[in-house]
C-alpha cells in the first residue's frame, strides 16, 4: 500500500502515483503492483542484505555464489550518467557509490544499495560491515518523514 499526504494526514494513494492505482491492477491479487509494490518486513530485508554482505551466505546456507555477489556489485555503467544519486553508478540491481557526494557523502566508496520509488532504502556498507534499512511507502510531499534524520544518524555512526 502506498500513502500520500491528504488534508494533513496520510491517506491511501490512488491513480495519481507512479504506475497508477496499485489496486486497479491484478484485481483481487494480494500484491497488486509487482513492478514497484514489493512487500517485505524490515527483518526479512535485513536478512537479505546480510546474506549479500556475507557474499551469498545466510546462517550457514549458500544462496548465491561469491562470484554472483561480486558481479552484482561490479559497476556496469562506468562513464555513463547513471544512478539516482550524484556520485553513484549501477551494478546489477544495486546503486554503487563511486564518489561519496551529497546524500551518499557519508558512505565510503564501494557501498551499495537500492531505493524504492516511495521512500524505502537499503544500503550495504562492506567497509564497515554494516547494513542500513529505512522503510516507508509515501508519495508526494512526505517531508515530515524522518528519512533525512535517519541518514544523518547513519552518517554520524559511521564516522
Amino acid at each position: 500500500m502506498v500513502y500520500m499526504p491528504k488534508d494533513g494526514k496520510l491517506g491511501r494513494a490512488g491513480a495519481e502515483i507512479l504506475g497508477g492505482d496499485p489496486a486497479a491492477f491484478r484485481k483481487d491479487a494480494k500484491y497488486p503492483a509487482p513492478e514497484f509494490g514489493l512487500y517485505s518486513t524490515a527483518e526479512d530485508l535485513s536478512h537479505f542484505c546480510q546474506m549479500i554482505l556475507n557474499n551469498g551466505m545466510w546462517k550457514g546456507t549458500r544462496f548465491l555464489s561469491p562470484a554472483s555477489v561480486e558481479t552484482m556489485r561490479e559497476v556496469q555503467t562506468s562513464g555513463m550518467q547513471a544512478g539516482w544519486y550524484p556520485g553513484a553508478d549501477y551494478g546489477l540491481a544495486w546503486e554503487i557509490v563511486n564518489k561519496p557526494l551529497g546524500v551518499l557523502g557519508f558512505q565510503p566508496k564501494g557501498s551499495f544499495g537500492h531505493g524504492g520509488a516511495f521512500g524505502t532504502h537499503e544500503w550495504i556498507i562492506p567497509k564497515r560491515d554494516m547494513i542500513t534499512i529505512f522503510m516507508t511507502a509515501c508519495e508526494g510531499d512526505c517531508s515530515s518523514l524522518p528519512e533525512h534524520a535517519f541518514q544523518e544518524m547513519v552518517a554520524a555512526s559511521v564516522q
